[in-house]
C-alpha cells in the first residue's frame, strides 16, 4: 500500500504535476528524500547503540531538511 499521508498538503495543480512526473517515470527529488527518511526511521527503531543512534538521527534530520527544501522549491516553481 502506498503512503499517501502527505497528499492532504498537495493542491490540485501540484497533484497533476506530480502525476505527470510519475507517468513519465520521473521520481521527484522530494519523494526520494521521503523514501530515505522512511528507511532511516525503520533503521532507527532497531538501533540500541547510543552513538549509532545519534548519527542516524542526525542523518534523518539532514534528509528531512532536504525534503522540505525540495518541496518548497517545487511549490515555488509550480506557482510561477
Amino acid at each position: 500500500m502506498r503512503d499517501r499521508s502527505g497528499d492532504a498538503y498537495v493542491d490540485a495543480g501540484e497533484a497533476v504535476g506530480l502525476q505527470m512526473m510519475a507517468q513519465a517515470g520521473v521520481l521527484p527529488e522530494e519523494i526520494a528524500f521521503k523514501k530515505q527518511a522512511i528507511a532511516l526511521r525503520a533503521h532507527l527503531a532497531g538501533i540500541t547503540d547510543e552513538g549509532e543512534r545519534k548519527a542516524v538521527m542526525a542523518e534523518l534530520a539532514r534528509v528531512e531538511m532536504k525534503q522540505a527544501i525540495a518541496e518548497e522549491a517545487r511549490r515555488r516553481l509550480m506557482r510561477g
